[in-house]
């Protein structure tokens, strides 16, 4: 596809002028073209940030109107599905979420069908396990800040206490933040991963096989978490935290609207409910009152009504 057979966005580029985005429109087209690169795989990853810097930076302008049209959805599946690096999935995934919520309501988007009518399930797989690592990434900055975990006795805790922690390798204790420092730092939360957010539930509400791999995918490795228990333990610290910015409540209300999809399925629901979902699920304990310690495994409902419970006390 050469710049010329597309005047409107030409007529964009020419308005947002400089070199550098027409560099940018380049790397796009031969992406988009499906151009072949599996011996350079960076360049195909950065074809992809650019993509995503496109259209995060144009999003309100007519220039996304060229990828109506210039339909992105299998080279950017195509690549989740050949990469096979971790967390090869967050830009793409990212930039369909961004691309399926463009002007929705006003006409029937291209890329909201394309995720309704897609059934490979490895490739999903793939988004879902992505989707968790980014959701135990974000969650783990909160924890930085504050950790929210007691200690438990151990005779490495103890040296550590007495300053002879180094004569049985203990690690340096985690510095305590002034509370005022502590409160600018969870203004700054989530991060900007956060955006994943909306492709999962742009994924979630056009995809059952979507939502029922969400459930049933297990950890990737034996002590990891299950994708489904890094969502849960992310919407808790978002639901506690809602009140300290705008985007952190509509992240948190986001995540609840995700829930109530897979809830309102009853299938679904029954499994959530039912002993084969007993997972570990860590709930934020960061604001008085605190929930319960709980370190044992529990179906999933219970996590999902303990943070619902958390939400409720920290934001009324």
């Amino acid at each position: 596809m050469s710049i010329q057979s597309s005047p409107t966005l030409l007529l964009s580029l020419t308005v947002l002028s400089g070199p550098v985005v027409l560099v940018c429109f380049i790397l796009l087209c031969a992406f988009s073209s499906g151009l072949e690169l599996t011996s350079v795989v960076e360049i195909r990853h950065k074809a992809i940030e650019v993509t995503l810097s496109v259209i995060s930076g144009a999003y309100q302008t007519s220039l996304l109107s060229y990828f109506t049209h210039r339909d992105l959805f299998p080279s950017l599946m195509k690549f989740i599905q050949e990469s096979n690096y971790p967390n090869a999935a967050f830009f793409p995934f990212t930039t369909l979420g961004l691309l399926a919520n463009y002007n929705k309501f006003e006409f029937q988007n291209p890329y909201r069908l394309r995720l309704e009518d897609f059934v490979n399930e490895a490739t999903i797989q793939s988004i879902i396990r992505s989707t968790g690592a980014t959701c135990a990434r974000l969650r783990d900055a909160y924890v930085d800040i504050q950790n929210d975990l007691p200690e438990g006795w151990s005779l490495t805790s103890t040296f550590g206490m007495l300053g002879l922690g180094t004569l049985v390798g203990a690690k340096p204790k985690q510095p305590v933040i002034d509370p005022e420092a502590a409160k600018l730092l969870f203004q700054k939360l989530p991060g900007a991963e956060a955006a994943i957010l909306l492709a999962t539930y742009d994924f979630a509400y056009t995809n059952k096989l979507f939502c029922h791999n969400l459930i049933i995918l297990p950890p990737a490795a034996k002590g990891a978490e299950a994708p489904i228990t890094s969502f849960l333990s992310l919407t808790s610290y978002l639901l506690e935290h809602a009140y300290t910015s705008s985007r952190c409540s509509l992240y948190a209300r986001l995540n609840l609207t995700t829930l109530r999809l897979l809830l309102e399925d009853q299938i679904l629901c029954k499994r959530i409910c039912s002993e084969e979902s007993k997972s570990f699920v860590r709930l934020c304990r960061q604001r008085s009152p605190y929930l319960p310690l709980v370190k044992g495994e529990r179906v999933l409902a219970a996590s999902i009504l303990d943070a619902m419970i958390d939400g409720i006390n920290h934001n009324l």
